[in-house]
């Protein structure tokens, strides 16, 4: 028989919005721009945050979707580290700049996960169905170099 303890989540990904800048072919969200219903205003991400911390300390990813295009994102970020998570980001990338790297810094990220699926741009964008998509995401990896933020690349391996 298996002990409650073995059902503590020790990570969670929150698909925190449904809104993306892609529209990528493999998409499990079904994200658009203007996919924004059903998600949690921010006292309702504070609440989901409250019950997890009830239960578990997990890692907790925030993922979408695009979560950077989310306003709160970082208000979130800021409030799931005082609560003792540990806080981390997936993003397809292509909105990091210098600013959004110096609010992950104050909002305590400590993992960045980028979304790269093709080692070229026309590979990569062609899945993405986005032209610019793998420029933005190598620059992503070297905005988040040069602030010392840790990164992971994440790939889907498939036939296309």
């Amino acid at each position: 028989m298996a002990s409650k303890e073995e059902f503590i989540p020790k990570w969670i990904a929150w698909e925190s919005t449904q809104r993306c800048n892609l529209n990528c072919v493999h998409c499990r969200c079904s994200s658009d721009m203007d996919a924004a219903v059903g998600d949690f205003n921010t006292e309702e991400a504070f609440k989901l945050i409250d019950d997890i911390c009830e239960v578990s300390q997990p890692v907790m990813v925030l993922s979408g979707g695009e979560p950077l295009l989310r306003k709160d994102i970082f208000e979130i970020a800021r409030y799931g580290t005082s609560k003792g998570l540990r806080m981390c980001m997936a993003t397809n990338g292509t909105l990091i700049t210098d600013e959004v790297c110096q609010q992950m810094i104050e909002a305590d990220i400590k993992m960045v996960s980028l979304s790269l699926d093709g080692s070229t741009a026309e590979i990569h964008d062609d899945f993405r169905a986005c032209p610019g998509a793998f420029d933005g995401v190598v620059r992503a990896a070297e905005t988040l170099t040069r602030h010392g933020i840790k990164f992971l690349i994440n790939s889907s391996f498939t036939k296309w």
